[in-house]
């Protein structure tokens, strides 16, 4: 084995070991449904499901919902870059205000321990209403999620 292949393989097994690092993937727990705003726009009902980073060498602001196997991909989210000042050790999610009696609408995600997350462009009809609207719910209703391994935390509003 030629010194290039051994370089080579080391950086390949190196590049695999940090995957989860690269697409930040998250397992979420939701207790209620939650619009994200995707192609397609969808509505995920209680369960737990997979949200991570596209790997994509032209664009780092595409989002990917899957099924908790990872085996069924939900929708794709074209996104914009969110900064946070303090990152924490959990997950965070930010929620688009919505009519009453309507779920939430994912607005922004940040994976543990990072400053920069994934603020979601809300689109077609049900989203300009969450974007117009900012004021608490009056029923203070919020999603839960758990990340995986670090635990979670959410933030409803803005």
């Amino acid at each position: 084995m030629t010194k290039t292949h051994l370089i080579l393989g080391a950086l390949l097994l190196g590049h695999l070991c940090l995957a989860d690092e690269v697409t930040k993937r998250t397992v979420l727990t939701l207790n209620e449904p939650l619009i994200v705003a995707g192609v397609p726009q969808v509505t995920l009902e209680p369960g737990r499901y997979a949200i991570r980073v596209l790997t994509s060498t032209s664009n780092k602001n595409i989002v990917q919902i899957f099924n908790e196997r990872g085996d069924k991909l939900l929708t794709t989210v074209l996104t914009i870059n969110n900064y946070r000042v303090v990152a924490t050790d959990k997950t965070v999610l930010r929620f688009w205000e919505t009519p009453y009696g309507n779920p939430l609408a994912l607005r922004s995600w940040f994976p543990p321990f990072e400053n920069y997350g994934q603020e979601f462009v809300s689109q077609g009809p049900d989203c300009k209403d969450c974007r117009a609207r900012q004021s608490t719910r009056p029923d203070g209703r919020g999603a839960t999620c758990k990340g995986a391994g670090a635990g979670a935390s959410a933030s409803p509003g803005g």
